[in-house]
């Protein structure tokens, strides 16, 4: 276990999330063509890096230790917006339902880790796709 963990802390990506307003991250998803609310997809997300798009996630949420996912990368953001988001410290949108089922407006209580690979088949060496 310790060496998941190990792995986990080196694919971990801390930052704060936001998210978008209510439909409209399905809406990008939708004129994308990306399946983000189609299993095995529990919705989409925004990263700063646009080659990003189309990969899957995950998210550690530290105030309750769980890990959510995994989300699918629908959107990014415009080339002027990436060096404010990222100064202040933020990585990743998520869309409404899973800021309200979170139980938080506008950023995030706590910093979040956007995780690379499934830390659940990372566990059992099966690897997702």
């Amino acid at each position: 276990m310790v060496d998941v963990l190990l792995i986990l802390a080196i694919l971990a990506q801390p930052t704060r999330a936001t998210y978008y307003d209510p439909g409209l991250m399905e809406l990008v998803a939708r004129n994308r063509g990306l399946p983000a609310y189609v299993e095995p997809y529990i919705g989409g997300v925004a990263l700063n890096d646009c080659d990003t798009v189309g990969q899957p996630v995950w998210i550690s949420w530290p105030e309750d230790g769980s890990i959510t996912g995994p989300y699918l990368v629908i959107d990014c953001p415009q080339a002027g917006h990436r060096a404010a988001r990222l100064s202040l410290g933020l990585v990743i949108e998520v869309d409404a339902q899973t800021a309200r089922s979170r139980g938080f407006f506008g950023l995030a209580p706590a910093p979040v880790s956007v995780l690379w690979l499934d830390p659940y088949s990372m566990a059992t060496g099966f690897i997702w796709r």
